[in-house]
């Protein structure tokens, strides 16, 4: 069985992440997509995201009704802050049949060099990579996958077509929960729902 893990802060999870998960999971000739959403992400303070639970709700809202789709919430489990080295070790000893296949989009890549242990993750799992909007100007992925292969010579590298480029952002989302536009059309209607029911991304409250 092949598993393609697709991680993130999904905060909020998109339409864009559902298009891309499904595009990858055909391209790449996956069983499933496991959404793997970060707890503690060792680049992001815990209290610049929504609480993890409200994260884990709207990610079972959004994949609700796929049955190729399922949420991983393991990181919850482990020390903080997360590495990805540690998650896929974890996950590989938990499910040792399972061929896991990290899927990043195309900015990481560059990055992937500088994470923790790369030489571990290329180890435990092969890597999809796929296009992303604000990536595409300026830079060159080639250049960035000849960079890892270099420091990481082990790496496991395809590139994915077919895979749409998404131009939604969870950034701009949560900045026009909190300017008061709208997000219809951007987000599932379960996750609109959600966000409005919890006032999630709003202005906090000045004190008195």
């Amino acid at each position: 069985m092949r598993i393609g893990l697709f991680g993130g802060a999904f905060d909020p999870p998109h339409l864009g992440h559902l298009i891309v998960a499904e595009a990858c999971r055909e391209a790449g000739n996956l069983d499933q997509v496991w959404f793997l959403p970060s707890a503690q992400p060792p680049h992001k303070p815990i209290d610049a995201m929504a609480p993890w639970e409200d994260r884990l709700r709207m990610i079972g809202l959004a994949i609700a009704g796929n049955p190729a789709f399922r949420l991983e919430p393991i990181e919850s489990e482990l020390p903080s802050p997360n590495f990805t080295f540690q998650t896929l070790a974890t996950l590989k000893q938990k499910h040792p049949t399972i061929q896991f296949v990290l899927l990043l989009g195309q900015d990481s890549l560059a990055d992937l060099p500088q994470w923790k242990n790369p030489e571990e993750v290329v180890r435990l799992t092969e890597i999809f990579i796929y296009p992303r909007t604000e990536t595409l100007l300026g830079k060159d992925p080639l250049v960035a996958q000849k960079a890892l292969e270099q420091a990481v010579p082990e790496a496991r590298i395809s590139w994915l077509s077919g895979v749409p480029n998404m131009g939604i952002a969870s950034r701009n989302l949560r900045h026009r929960c909190l300017t008061g536009q709208s997000i219809r059309y951007q987000v599932s209607s379960s996750v609109e729902m959600y966000i409005r029911k919890e006032k999630l991304y709003q202005p906090i409250p000045v004190s008195k």
